[in-house]
Parts: structure tokens; sequence; C-alpha cells
């Protein structure tokens, strides 16, 4: 089997879930708020290894709460960490998803951290 290496960066994704999208200086009640792993690189690492691929994922993330949600996500599915750094200066990416219930068209900000 050969073995396949993702550079890429892990958030956690903070999604705030309601009937529409905030407008600038607009404040809204949600529906529903989910936290959860993201990050296309940190994504498409996990999906390989779930298919059966000998996958190592390259990223840097910090040593807080969020970087143990992406670890143990990571050793669940089979991802090798070997090449994951922990930066103690510097805290985990986090990614805010706002997302229209009806149609789901969202607007994100994303905090890069230690990646």
């Amino acid at each position: 089997m050969k073995s396949i290496c993702v550079l890429g960066v892990f958030v956690a994704d903070l999604c705030f879930i309601g009937e529409k999208i905030p407008e600038v200086g607009q404040t809204i009640l949600g529906t529903k708020h989910l936290i959860g792993p993201g990050g296309k690189g940190s994504n498409q690492a996990i999906a390989a290894a779930r298919l059966g691929g000998n996958i190592s994922f390259i990223t840097k993330i910090g040593d807080d709460n969020n970087a143990e949600m992406a670890l143990n996500l990571y050793k669940s599915s089979g991802v090798n960490t070997d090449y994951i750094i922990k930066d103690k200066n510097h805290s985990t990416g986090v990614a805010g998803i706002m997302i229209n219930a009806n149609t789901g068209d969202n607007a994100i900000n994303i905090i890069p951290g230690a990646a």
C-alpha cells in the first residue's frame, strides 16, 4: 500500500445555524450550534484514512482543548500524527461559520492560530 501525506490545516468549527445569516449590525436568534472538527486538509486526511489509506498529516496546532479534539479524531481514524507540531505559544485555529438553515448558504471567519 502506498503512503499519502497531506499538508493542511485543522480548525475547530464553531457553527451557528439560523433562519438567515445576519447582515452588518444585525442580531438574529439562532436555532442551533455545533462545535466540531474542520479544515479542508484535515478533512481530506481523515476521509482517506477511513477509506483504508496509509495517511500522514502535516500541520501545526496549539496546545489546547481544540488540539486534543483533533488528535483524538486522528487516532480514531487511523491518521499518522508523527508530523503534527504542537505550538505552546499559539492556539489551535478556529472558524466561525454562520449557516442559513433554509438555503445552506454560509459566511465563514477563520482564525488560523498555530497553523
